[in-house]
């Protein structure tokens, strides 16, 4: 039998529990739990669980709410580095890892006058991108967003004003 299910389980247990803020953290809990496990194959178990890293660590898909979401304003002023439009995309690049952060915030702030237009966004490492109805929506999500994370118009930063690493 493949060690896999056994040790989805145990990390979805370990996250479930909460402070676990890193995956040298989460590796640590598994080796003490007596699963050894590579960097590699942890984040793959991560992806495959869905599981998400917000501000306060590590949390389980259908577990952001209101207390564990993120505030959009203060994630964009601390994560994001740039922002760009490309056709009807918003491309919004971040400090690396900070990306699905940003996404969770977004996601979960629909009603966010900034977003009208909106349809959906896709998050990998350090870049996301937010899928607009039209050229015109993206250009206007793009200068808010940029605005509400204090980007200088038309620039970006080398790096994020403060990434939240614990």
């Amino acid at each position: 039998m493949s060690a896999r299910l056994p040790r989805h389980h145990l990390i979805a247990r370990l996250i479930g529990a909460g402070n676990l803020y890193s995956q040298a953290e989460l590796a640590a809990a598994l080796r003490s739990r007596g699963v050894e496990v590579t960097q590699a194959t942890l984040s793959r178990d991560l992806a495959e669980l869905g599981i998400l890293k917000g501000p306060d660590g590590y949390v389980l898909p259908g577990e952001v709410n209101a207390s564990t979401r993120p505030d959009l304003h203060r994630v964009l002023r601390d994560t994001l580095v740039s922002v760009e439009v490309g056709g009807t995309i918003v491309v919004l690049k971040t400090a690396p890892g900070q990306a699905s952060i940003l996404g969770v915030a977004i996601d979960a702030s629909p009603d966010d006058s900034s977003l009208r237009g909106a349809l959906g966004t896709i998050a990998g490492d350090d870049c996301l991108f937010i899928a607009t109805r039209d050229a015109r929506s993206a250009a206007k999500i793009a200068a808010a967003l940029g605005a509400s994370a204090e980007l200088p118009r038309g620039s970006s930063r080398d790096t994020p004003r403060a990434v939240a690493h614990r």
